[in-house]
């Protein structure tokens, strides 16, 4: 009893002592938590409501813990050196953090680092001068942390009696329910303190930077040499999807209306349904590398040791543009981002690696392409539209007036699988107005519009999972593909059109879609192949496509 009373008097002693230092950190740090409040996602919010529990009650934990450890160390005073160092750091990143919330509703990460170290000074200040109404809102908020730490201190010092069991009593329940968090789940640790979390953002980031700058070095070294080239088609526009299945889309007879505009400008005579068209993979990463290049999965070397499309068509006279609502950055970003820097122009429309979903809805695109649509003044454009799709979650894809379909009209033996299927076709109706609203950009152009999805989704149609594996199913590579061309394009192209007309009951895999571009727009190098294309009349229907070592085959 006599040790307990003395460990009591210690830790009430310490808590007076350092209680506003304590508070002060814990609102430091409580930045990753506060993150989607701040973006105003309230389903996120309800939705990591325990994970953000978690992650403040381990935070708690870890600064009590780590700050006591480090006041025993009183050897030359270096204890309270680094609690003053930690202090200040911690600082600086809750106000970078709340003034990039403010800003960009994202915090501090590996996307936002890399446009940082490739700023210079002048640029810096000009963006700061622009950007004063959100330095205020930082300052502002570093300023009430830090008077709140005051008061803090100030009540405790005056109310805490040295005899009070409420500090110990704090700390038990907090060991209590850290181990359990610990426990239950072991990555909440990572993004509980925003010096752990800053320290492996730039050990990550120099990882991706060196996997970027190899990507780079690679796509540029190739020499491009041109065979043939009478590309002559104004505006050829490639819409990128994500995750989208084609058997969740009325246009492919999809029980539910999720096509209604695609329909419509079938009807019109506007649109050709592509239909046996498969992914040659499950993620988008990899599907990448094989889109918009000649390498192959099982091909010597890397894939950007081959040559790009966007290179080839520069060659060939057009200019080349990438619109994106996919990150801009990270492991899984840096495909997309390299291709972007082969292009004359490219547009984010958020500045996010791969690891923070941010993105805004699909539409976002619509003003960066009339941007670039304005300013374009060149002859011959390639556009690649690059979407979010319908990616989980599902439900953070389209705007509420989207939210058509509800659980009574889905099949599913499950209440949670018929919610997630009507999330996910509302997605897909979203993303139906979102490609009609790109077409409606082209109507009055001489264009066509290639639009796909990078591969399909599972979302428990065939057996009880949603998503899309690495090594999924058949069923997640089969995809939507339809070309539409404006009334000026079906006009100065009658053959062409008679082409597309003929293949779209042609059994196809996109990793052949750079020889039916190439095709399309009748620029050839030393490595096209005619037989890849789908579009002349040499193309091997009886071709195998192969998925993981076995042939596709189609899925009931």
């Amino acid at each position: 009893m006599r040790k307990y009373k003395q460990c009591r008097n210690q830790l009430n002693a310490f808590v007076k002592e350092y209680a506003g230092f304590g508070l002060l950190m814990v609102l430091f740090n409580l930045t990753c938590a506060a993150k989607f409040y701040w973006q105003g996602d309230w389903t996120a919010v309800k939705e990591n409501l325990l994970s953000m529990g978690q992650q403040l009650c381990l935070s708690w934990l870890l600064l009590l813990v780590l700050t006591m450890l480090l006041c025993w160390i009183s050897w030359h005073g270096i204890g309270e050196i680094i609690l003053r160092g930690w202090l200040i750091v911690s600082g600086l990143l809750f106000a970078v953090d709340i003034f990039l919330l403010s800003a960009y509703h994202s915090l501090l990460d590996k996307a936002m680092l890399q446009i940082v170290l490739a700023t210079n000074m002048h640029e810096t200040m000009e963006f700061l001068g622009l950007r004063f109404r959100d330095i205020l809102t930082a300052a502002g908020a570093l300023g009430i942390a830090l008077l709140l730490s005051r008061l803090w201190q100030y009540a405790v010092r005056k109310f805490l009696q040295d005899t009070s069991n409420l500090p110990a009593v704090f700390m038990l329940l907090l060991f209590v329910g850290g181990s359990w968090v610990q426990y239950s789940n072991s990555e909440v640790i990572e993004y509980c303190l925003s010096v752990e979390r800053a320290s492996d953002m730039f050990y990550c980031l120099y990882d991706e930077v060196k996997n970027y700058d190899e990507i780079s070095h690679g796509l540029a070294s190739q020499r491009i040499q041109l065979t043939y080239n009478n590309s002559t088609i104004p505006y050829v526009v490639f819409i990128l999807g994500e995750s989208t299945s084609r058997h969740h889309m009325s246009i492919y007879g999809y029980e539910l209306d999720t096509t209604p505009l695609l329909q419509a400008r079938e009807a019109a005579g506007e649109l050709q349904i592509f239909n046996d068209v498969v992914s040659p993979h499950t993620y988008t990463m990899a599907v990448l590398r094989e889109l918009f290049t000649f390498y192959r999965k099982g091909d010597e070397g890397e894939w950007f040791n081959y040559s790009d499309y966007f290179d080839i068509l520069r060659a060939a006279g057009y200019h080349t543009a990438w619109i994106s609502n996919q990150e801009s950055s990270g492991i899984y970003g840096n495909v997309g981002r390299a291709y972007a820097d082969r292009c004359d122009e490219k547009a984010f429309t958020v500045v996010r690696d791969s690891e923070n979903d941010i993105s805004r809805y699909d539409e976002a695109v619509l003003p960066l392409l009339d941007t670039s649509l304005g300013q374009n003044t060149a002859e011959k454009s390639f556009y690649v539209v690059h979407l979010m799709g319908t990616h989980e979650d599902y439900i953070r894809r389209y705007p509420p007036e989207y939210d058509v379909f509800n659980a009574a009209e889905e099949t599913g033996s499950k209440p949670e699988w018929r919610k997630i299927r009507a999330e996910y076709d509302n997605a897909v109706r979203y993303n139906d107005f979102v490609v009609d609203e790109i077409i409606r950009r082209f109507e009055n152009k001489n264009a066509i519009v290639i639009y796909i999805s990078d591969h399909g989704e599972e979302v428990y149609d065939t057996w009880g999972f949603r998503g899309h594996a690495e090594h999924g199913s058949f069923y997640q590579l089969e995809i939507p593909m339809l070309i539409w061309t404006s009334a000026e394009f079906r006009q100065a192209y009658p053959d062409t059109m008679q082409k597309i007309s003929e293949a779209v009951d042609k059994p196809f895999m996109t990793n052949d879609m750079l020889y039916m571009l190439m095709a399309l727009m009748h620029v050839e190098t030393m490595e096209f192949k005619s037989e890849r294309s789908p579009l002349d009349p040499s193309f091997d229907v009886m071709g195998k496509r192969m998925y993981e070592g076995s042939e596709y085959r189609h899925t009931p």
